[in-house]
């Protein structure tokens, strides 16, 4: 995840620490849990295309609030979508 490189300035110093290490965790559990309930019901073309968009509101997000702890674990909650359509479909 690139985007930690260039998230910490904009930080809270006294959150930074906590927000740096809980977006890779964001996404893996963003990955692991909703991303494979979409793709149960969903191709994995729309997970990804759900992630991206999601990703880009996010970005606004964080341009409009520079270094929102929110906006930024929503960020990597988001390309969790993007990196979990690699999962094999779930079959019930």
């Amino acid at each position: 995840m690139s985007i930690l490189t260039v998230l910490p300035p904009f930080i809270d110093p006294e959150q930074r620490g906590l927000i740096m290490g809980a977006m890779p965790l964001m996404s893996i559990a963003s990955s692991m849990t909703l991303g494979v309930w979409m793709l149960r019901h969903v191709s994995a073309v729309r997970v990804v295309e759900s992630g991206f968009a999601l990703s880009f509101l996010c970005v606004i997000w964080l341009w409009s609030s520079p270094g929102a702890p929110l906006a930024c674990l929503a960020l990597a909650a988001s390309m969790g979508l993007i990196q979990g359509r690699a999962l094999p479909r779930c079959h019930s």
